[in-house]
């Protein structure tokens, strides 16, 4: 006996062995169908079963007894069951043993009798001929010995339902059964077929699209039950198993997406209920996910998903009929009838598919019955609309005139539409734009100007009363505006046949075109439109008042509407909320030049083609009059503008995120620096500025730390200079990383003291080493007592607490013996040196140290 022999009679005899109280079924002659469900017993493979632990597993097995209709639903384990039979006749009796789910993904079955063991391996992932007898459902033969117990087993797996149902059949009974079950199926797909042939051929006829979705969505319900009853694997695609699974996975969001679509076109939801067929395209766009899905996801999952879809769109289906009923469209009364049919047909199909409700045969015949009663009344409905159809047509060419005129009334009123706001119903941002565009071409004879007003914080007034009540709001303030907007005769008309003379550029901002006025006119103009808008409105038992930003720009020759307009922007966008004057755009405001578009995409390239320098300012300590330290300051000289000034390409940088790399970089050339300095037996500080960034950035105090591990720098030389500024922006995140870099030993100083927040209400939290005095106290120190008196107490306040006083901008030794008695501990500035490049910087150091 082969290997494969003897695993498979020890699994048989092994099984034998067990549960031996279990009573076998006693067969009577006469006897041509029984129901097996009730004498099954199951249990739940745990482990795969193996050749070498298969004897011991079973012995320790605990069948559990199962009774009636069977129906796990959607699960992946796999199940033995286990039944024994017997027979008190003289003779072998041979039956036939059918398991009457179809879809079942692998059945391994096997009968014992008189020590003999046959093994049969079958199921819907297999190919149909490997099944030992031909059917749409699963059929094995049983032979009985006499007053002998036959034992049969079988393993079931599938990712569908796992639903078992078996009978037991005698031959001839099996055979007029199955005869019977085809000639109903025949007739029943026949049927259906010529239906989906005569519903093609008013398509045909007609040319409308609704015929021919319904006859595809016909063909899907079919090509679903007949793949669901074994049908189509058994006539059609018996020799691909695999083209019959996806059959299953994609005619289901096929059959939806067809369903939605003929609904759509059958209840003409596109023109009549707008929201409705938005809602459908919604659903359609799911289910066709869903059929791509098919394609990707596992079986199971895919299955589900279908399936688990059918009933939301089944319902917004039957709902949307019911709807339309409900509103006297006559077309939804037998379309949701028949709809409701088709809905309790899968309804119970699924249901009995999860395992949620057990109905013998549901699976079978819920499907079949509700398609035919809605096949048959939809197929009338259509009949009838094919009648009436023929009829409107006749109708429709007495009335073409009348057709062409409303046609010419909707194009006018599409191009209205497309010319104004939908909601506020003024002129939109393209019409401002033609008129504003008409009148700059011939502004040589008149002065031209735009506002543009914008309410602040609407979107918090649209989450506060919702959707539509904020759309109403919105809709009040722009014909407020509208209104008084209409009263000035100064303001372009935009749409002179409706008196328009407000635009709504965008969600929540509106402008005016102003002609022939001055300066002064435009701007009181504005203002007051500024205050219409400002104007509490009372609404729903509210008073609410909105904060406006008001805006103005004026024309200039040769000035195109793009670039007005973006003037007007940006004016508005420097004015703040309920200021009480209006801004007019200056060229000051405009950070948006071309030269700025161009630094802010060059500056990281600089950084790679180290087009950027660092120069070294000396800080000189006023009592040993020798240079106690350096300030590292950042250079670029751009190949087309030349030298970019610190002050324009730091904030570029902290904008557009490059400021680390930046920072990185200067900290890197710091400590190159400071490394040549102690070779040079020169041990003094190098100071760093930093930026507001730099704090917020979580790696930035690593990163130092790693610099000076790496042995290019000691902590205690180098000094991190931040602006009181900076400092403050975020003040809890900056204090916590100043602690953190203060607790790692680096000495902190607060560049342009003075010049920023309160100095003396912060200035204790931070961990200060030093503070700078601004250079623009020093530069007035001579001429203005107040700035020495400042600059007195200044130095006073830091020593008291304990820093040391650093003094940019010292030109003169007349400022130098002032500080010096004053006590200010170091000076920078050009008196000294400017800064220098580092080979400069170091030589001007042996020179002086020297």
């Amino acid at each position: 006996m082969t290997m494969k022999g003897r695993f498979v009679l020890a699994v048989i005899l092994s099984f034998f062995c067990l549960n031996a109280n279990a009573q076998p079924v006693t067969i009577s002659p006469d006897e041509e169908i029984i129901n097996l469900n009730a004498h099954l017993y199951e249990w739940k493979e745990e482990r795969e079963l193996n050749a070498s632990n298969i004897v011991q597993e079973l012995q320790r097995l605990n069948w559990q007894k199962v009774g009636g209709s069977y129906n796990k639903g959607y699960i992946s384990d796999a199940y033995w069951y286990r039944l024994k039979l017997t027979h008190d006749h003289d003779s072998p009796q041979l039956r036939l043993l059918e398991i009457t789910y179809p879809l079942l993904d692998k059945i391994d079955f096997y009968v014992k009798t008189n020590g003999r063991a046959t093994h049969y391996s079958t199921g819907d992932r297999r190919r149909y001929n490997d099944r030992p007898i031909h059917g749409r459902t699963f059929v094995f033969p049983v032979e009985l010995a006499p007053n002998v117990v036959s034992e049969v087993y079988f393993r079931v797996q599938s990712a569908s339902s796992h639903q078992i149902s078996t009978r037991l059949w005698s031959n001839d009974a099996y055979i007029k059964y199955s005869n019977e079950d085809a000639t109903y199926r025949a007739v029943y797909y026949g049927s259906q077929l010529m239906l989906i042939i005569f519903i093609f051929g008013l398509y045909l006829l007609m040319r409308e699209r609704v015929y021919l979705l319904f006859s595809l969505t016909i063909l899907g319900l079919l090509t679903l039950q007949a793949a669901m009853h074994g049908v189509l694997f058994q006539y059609v695609i018996p020799g691909f198993p695999l083209a019959h699974e996806y059959v299953i996975l994609t005619s289901v969001p096929f059959i939806l997406f067809m369903m939605l679509w003929f609904s759509s076109d059958y209840l003409n939801l596109r023109q009549r209920h707008k929201r409705w067929y938005q809602a459908y395209r919604i659903a359609a766009l799911v289910v066709l996910l869903v059929f791509i899905s098919a394609f990707i996801l596992p079986y199971r999952l895919a299955t589900m998903f279908g399936v688990g879809l059918s009933v939301p769109v089944t319902l917004l289906t039957l709902w949307t009929g019911i709807r339309l009923w409900s509103k006297g469209t006559k077309t939804a009364r037998l379309f949701t009838i028949s709809w409701a049919a088709l809905l309790v047909g899968c309804l119970v199909t699924i249901l009995n598919q999860l395992g949620i409700i057990v109905i013998p045969g549901a699976s079978q015949y819920s499907i079949p019955t509700g398609a035919s009663i809605q096949s048959i009344l939809m197929a009338y409905a259509l009949a009838d609309r094919f009648q009436k159809d023929r009829n409107d047509k006749v109708r429709a060419q007495e009335a073409r005139f009348d057709a062409l005129k409303k046609q010419r009334d909707t194009e006018r009123e599409m191009m209205r539409s497309a010319t104004r706001n939908q909601l506020t119903g003024l002129c939109n941002r393209q019409v401002f734009e033609e008129v504003l565009s008409k009148h700059l071409q011939r502004s040589g004879h008149e002065s031209l100007a735009i506002g543009l007003w914008h309410i602040e914080g609407f979107n918090d007034y649209h989450k506060t009363l919702g959707h539509e009540s904020s759309e109403t709001l919105l809709k009040t303030v722009a014909s407020r505006l509208s209104r008084e907007a209409a009263e000035i005769s100064s303001i372009v008309r935009l749409d002179r046949k409706d008196d328009i003379a407000v635009a709504n550029i965008e969600t929540v901002t509106f402008g005016c075109i102003f002609k022939d006025l001055c300066r002064e006119e435009t701007l009181s103009l504005v203002q007051k439109l500024a205050d219409i808008l400002h104007e509490p409105i009372e609404f729903k038992g509210l008073s609410i008042e909105f904060a406006v930003r008001s805006g103005c720009a004026f024309s200039e020759p040769g000035m195109d509407v793009s670039t007005l307009q973006r003037h007007a922007f940006i004016a508005y966008g420097h004015n703040l909320p309920n200021e009480q004057q209006v801004t007019v755009y200056s060229a000051e405001m405009d950070s948006y030049s071309p030269r700025r578009l161009t630094l802010m995409t060059e500056l990281r390239n600089a950084l790679k083609n180290d087009q950027l320098k660092l120069y070294f300012q000396p800080q000189i300590d006023l009592k040993t009059n020798k240079c106690a330290g350096f300030e590292a300051l950042i250079r670029w000289t751009h190949p087309e503008y030349g030298f970019i000034p610190p002050d324009e390409f730091i904030p570029i940088a902290e904008e557009t995120g490059v400021i680390r790399e930046v920072t990185t970089w200067v900290l890197k050339k710091a400590a190159n620096f400071s490394s040549e300095l102690e070779s040079l037996g020169q041990r003094i500080t190098v100071s760093v500025n930093i930026s507001a960034e730099n704090l917020r950035d979580k790696d930035f105090v690593t990163e130092i730390d790693e610099l000076v591990k790496s042995g290019q720098m000691s902590a205690d030389v180098l000094i991190l200079e931040i602006t009181e500024t900076a400092a403050m922006e975020d003040r809890e995140t900056a204090i916590q990383t100043l602690m953190e870099l203060h607790a790692d030993g680096f000495k902190i100083s607060i560049d342009d003291f003075g010049t920023g927040y309160s100095s003396l209400a912060y200035l204790d939290e931070l961990p200060v080493h030093e503070v700078k005095i601004d250079r623009s106290f020093i530069l007035k120190m001579q001429e203005n007592e107040q700035e020495d008196t400042i600059i007195r107490a200044t130095i006073n306040m830091g020593h008291e607490l304990g820093f040391k006083v650093l003094a940019e901008g010292v030109e003169d030794a007349q400022a130098v013996e002032k500080l010096k008695k004053r006590g200010c501990d170091l000076v920078q500035g050009y008196y000294y040196s400017k800064p220098k490049p580092k080979a400069e910087a170091l030589a001007w150091l042996n020179e002086f140290d020297g």
